[in-house]
């Protein structure tokens, strides 16, 4: 048994333990506004910084659309096979009617994503190029896993405080909005 399939619940319960107030207080952005600013705005935008909040709010979203399609999909599989499943159970009109859309989601969301976490890596002042080092170890057997750690602990940290090289704070205008309350 893996720890892959539990990976959505784990990040959501992570997100639940911290506390949700507590990360809103990180940065600057709602969940709504980081879902639109990551997979609306700036879609294609691989420039500038992302504060913490906008990021993590926006792989919120993606765990969570995942994990509840996934859920979606079991329940359908439980209903109509009952709990025989076999490979020659599977319709062709379920794959199309359930994996495909899923399937769109995810290839629709990896430029987003990438993007999101190249400013990410900006507002700590490093640059986006670091994201392909990470991809390529995280194919090497043990090292991609320790590659991932490091790559999760880099985007928890905190950004710059000042202006960097990739941009001004993100942080600025909300921390002068805080002061003004």
């Amino acid at each position: 048994m893996t720890i892959i399939p539990f990976l959505p619940l784990l990040v959501i319960a992570a997100l639940i333990f911290l506390g949700f107030k507590k990360i809103r207080n990180v940065g600057n952005s709602t969940f709504r506004e980081a879902v639109s600013i990551v997979y609306k705005e700036k879609y294609f935008t691989f420039s500038g910084r992302a504060s913490r909040s906008e990021y993590w709010w926006s792989v919120l979203f993606w765990w969570s659309v995942l994990f509840g399609w996934e859920i979606l999909i079991i329940l359908v599989i439980a209903l109509t096979n009952g709990l025989r499943l076999s490979s020659n159970d599977i319709s062709p009109v379920f794959i199309w009617v359930m994996i495909i859309p899923m399937a769109i989601f995810m290839l629709a969301t990896v430029i987003p994503g990438w993007s999101a976490i190249v400013r990410r890596l900006h507002d700590r002042n490093m640059s986006g190029w670091w994201v392909f080092l990470f991809l390529v170890l995280g194919v090497i057997p043990y090292v991609g896993i320790l590659s991932s750690v490091i790559l999760i602990v880099l985007l928890a940290k905190t950004g710059s405080q000042s202006d960097n090289r990739f941009g001004p704070n993100p942080l600025k205008s909300t921390l002068s909005d805080t002061n003004l309350k």
